[in-house]
């Protein structure tokens, strides 16, 4: 049966429109459409093909292309779709009816006409398409008729076996013999080859190294201690000489690889990333031009894409030159196409092994330092709570920050609400929001108003802290405990509760911000990365302890940044540290930079706790729930061609872009976009740009030694204990780079104007309105995704 086509387009409009006014229609690229069937139970796909006659299965949920249109076939019948955005965002549910067209006109033909007993017509076809088969029975039979004529003689049969072997023949004579090898002596020049008691003999015949571009060695003979050219050997295209090995290029001109008296190698084989990236720009092991090179024109190495790069320039005897041919822009083509592909692969590194929201009760508990606790802040927003999300204890953090703190009120499960602590002074940690946004995503992926399954939060950071202190086995604080029985205590309570309540138990994931403190510490990216997978272990152990646990929960981390990179060399150790295990560690994920959400001079609002946990439930639900694989916002690939340097970057949402950040409530903008640049000398001035939708183009205002550049995003810029000259642009470890994923959250900006009993604590008190950023008030937190700050050598740098 025939079926039904169906195209649409992936669509959104825009939002906060004036009241009045049309909102705006957009187009949607790469968005995910799952086609269900109407009326069937929940989650039964429908099934989708290619092809009008349905032969050819097609993948269901499908993928809109860049334009968002999305099409199919399909039978015919009733349905719905949902439309998720590629930043995982959902975007609607819509029905669709789809009846057959009215046919073409039947038709009949005739099938097989056999003989039989009696008069059978049979429809072997179908009712628009019908094959009548006729039985008809055997009448009498005729005269014999005459012999026709013969028929036309039938096609060749098939060639026959192969016959066995015959007796071979008599042996041939023996050829003429071939030319001899060479089995001359080498001598490096001719009056060596004549030398007294060294040289060949008189009349005897000696070898040294051709001068002719064509040949291999010069032949010649020692007459009476004189020595006579006899002949050119000619050369093959790898040549080996007396004094090393050769390459001849097409045209015949020869480049020294290897060097015999020195041992040294000329040329080596580009890296792969060069390869992909599409031209040749390591200079490491490439040599000047030394003996046996011809005057001739250049000699030119050719990639397997084909772009080229001159060896050797004999001419002024450099190594290389870079031929530009093929032009800058079919560089930044190619490494923006091997980005864009990258981030593809990121997004699709499903993981079934994960544990996941399915649990009566699912477990997420926050462990760090101050930005995980609130630190600083009097704003508390979250002191409702409306979807079932729950805490332990009357509010989700524990009392004190001591070792041996319970939680507020009692140890029972309550609704999971913030409220203020005096004590630290400590506000809104955000985590309520992450659990309430978390629920929400969930509500709209299960499509049912609010599911049963609930959160069950709880934090027990710790202000002040290096990670030393926070790991198991730390020695005990003034209580006689150390601060990870904190988490052990928190994990304990959360398993009686949920067999009080006959619930079942599961840790979701674990939350650890921190990092700050570890900046003064005398390895500290060292030291921290091997606590961290300390930490690590004994939380998955813990989980199996407490509930049981089979699947890993996730672990979400921020990038520690702003004024926090507090060390002398600004070197931004700790936060490459955080975003090196984020790469490299299963179920590791590190959510964005702290820098990208207002702070008041390192410590956030409480509009930006909660930002700032609202992007990690993003995260979380991408990965848990979604099953997608992340990395943050980051750099790929870099391409140094001539003097001008290409920055690939992984880009969860293309394409990049360019927004302002915030010192405070101050917008900052920087010319430079975040990015500092160095080399032995220096630092170096340089102009930035986004090229591409995964590229950014950094043009130097001088040479740069590549081989010593060091380029920093998101720094402080001071340097202080380099030289002077290491001193760049103050950043403040602030970067404008971001991409354009368009999810917002369900929590909106609160104005600190409201009630000046929101603000910060400091001393003196600052006006109302230092830490209103103006215009986002009433507003969603926009969750896009912002660069991670990095320092990376451009010309080793491995993505």
């Amino acid at each position: 049966m025939a079926g039904i086509r169906y195209d649409s387009n992936v669509v959104t409009s825009a939002k906060n429109v004036p009241i009045g006014a049309d909102a705006p229609v957009y187009t949607v690229p790469y968005g995910s459409v799952a086609v269900y069937i109407y009326g069937a139970p929940p989650e039964t796909l429908a099934s989708l093909f290619a092809d009008q006659n349905l032969t050819q299965p097609i993948a269901n949920p499908l993928q809109a292309d860049s334009e968002g249109r999305f099409g199919f076939w399909i039978s015919a019948g009733v349905y719905t779709y949902t439309v998720t955005s590629a930043a995982g965002v959902e975007l609607g549910s819509y029905a669709v009816t789809l009846t057959s067209p009215v046919g073409p006109a039947g038709t009949i033909q005739v099938g097989e006409v056999t003989g039989g007993p009696s008069a059978v017509v049979a429809n072997v076809g179908t009712g628009t398409a019908a094959i009548l088969n006729f039985t008809l029975p055997q009448g009498p039979q005729g005269n014999i008729g005459p012999v026709g004529p013969q028929g036309e003689v039938g096609p060749l049969g098939p060639v026959g076996p192969i016959g066995p072997q015959g007796i071979q023949g008599e042996i041939g004579p023996q050829g003429n013999p071939g030319a001899s090898g060479i089995s001359l002596p080498i001598y490096a020049t001719t009056a060596a080859g004549v030398a007294p008691g060294t040289g060949v003999a008189v009349n005897g015949y000696f070898l040294i190294p051709s001068a002719n571009v064509d040949g291999l060695y010069d032949s010649y003979q020692n007459v009476a201690g004189t020595s006579v050219f006899s002949e050119t050997i000619p050369a093959q295209n790898v040549v080996s000489r007396a004094d090393g090995l050769y390459l001849r290029d097409g045209q015949g001109f020869l480049v020294k690889l290897f060097d015999t008296a020195t041992g040294a190698m000329t040329v080596v084989e580009p890296r792969l990333e060069e390869l992909e990236a599409g031209i040749f720009k390591s200079q490491v092991g490439l040599m000047s031009a030394g003996t046996g090179l011809t005057t001739q024109p250049n000699v030119v190495l050719t990639d397997g894409q084909g772009f080229s790069a001159v060896l050797l320039n004999p001419t002024t005897g450099d190594s290389p030159v870079f031929d530009l041919t093929y032009g800058l822009q079919n560089a930044i083509n190619s490494l923006n196409n091997a980005c864009l592909a990258f981030s593809t692969s990121v997004r699709s590194r499903y993981n079934p092994t994960m544990e996941t929201f399915r649990f009566g009760l699912n477990y997420v508990p926050a462990y760090g330092q101050s930005l995980m606790a609130g630190y600083q802040c009097q704003g508390v927003y979250d002191t409702t709570q409306s979807l079932g999300n729950l805490c332990i204890g009357n509010q989700v953090r524990f009392a004190t920050s001591s070792g041996a703190s319970l939680p507020n009120g009692d140890t029972l499960n309550h609704p999971c609400v913030e409220a203020f602590n005096s004590a630290g002074p400590a506000g809104d940690t955000g985590l309520t929001c992450f659990a309430n946004y978390a629920k929400q995503l969930i509500n709209i992926h299960e499509r049912v108003a609010n599911d049963t399954r609930v959160f069950l939060a709880t934090n027990v950071s710790c202000p002040g802290q290096p990670i030393s202190v926070l790991i198991p086995g730390a020695p005990p604080d003034s209580s006689g405990q150390n601060l990870w029985s904190r988490m052990v205590r928190a994990a304990g309570y959360a398993a009686t509760n949920a067999s009080n309540a006959s619930l079942s138990i599961g840790a979701v994931g674990f939350i650890y911000d921190q990092g700050e403190q570890d900046y003064g510490q005398a390895n500290p990216a060292t030291d921290w990365m091997s606590d961290m997978l300390t930490m690590r272990a004994a939380n998955d152990a813990l989980n199996v302890a407490s509930f049981g646990q089979v699947n890993q929960a996730g672990i979400y981390t921020y990038q520690t940044g702003g004024s926090f990179e507090n060390n002398a060399f600004d070197d931004i150790s700790i936060g490459m540290a955080q975003w090196n295990l984020a790469k490299t560690q299963p179920n590791w994920f590190m959510f964005g930079p702290h820098y990208a959400y207002p702070d008041f001079g390192g410590h956030k609002t409480g509009n930006s706790y909660r930002w700032m946990m609202a992007m990690c439930a993003k995260v979380w639900f991408r990965t848990a729930v979604l099953r997608q694989g992340w990395l943050p916002l980051g750099p790929h690939k870099t391409v140094i061609y001539g003097n001008t340097l290409l920055i690939g970057f992984h880009v969860p949402a293309p394409p990049l872009t360019v927004q302002t950040a915030y010192d405070i409530a101050t917008p900052v903008n920087f010319p430079d976009l975040g990015f500092n640049l160095f080399d032995a000398k220096g630092f170096i001035a340089a102009t930035y740009s986004i090229v591409a939708d995964t590229v950014v183009q950094c043009i130097p205002s001088r040479t740069v030694d590549w081989t010593t550049a060091q380029l920093k995003y998101a720094d402080i810029g001071n340097g202080s204990q380099n030289a002077t000259t290491m001193k760049g642009t103050q950043h403040a470890g602030r970067g404008n780079i971001t991409d354009s994923d368009t999810a917002v959250s369900q929590a909106i900006y609160v104005s600190p104007d409201q009630d000046d009993s929101l603000l910060p604590v400091t001393t003196p008190p600052q006006p109302t309105a230092a830490y209103d950023v103006v215009g986002l008030s009433g507003l969603p937190y926009e969750l896009n995704n912002w660069c991670v700050a990095f320092n990376i050598k451009p010309l080793t740098f491995e993505g």
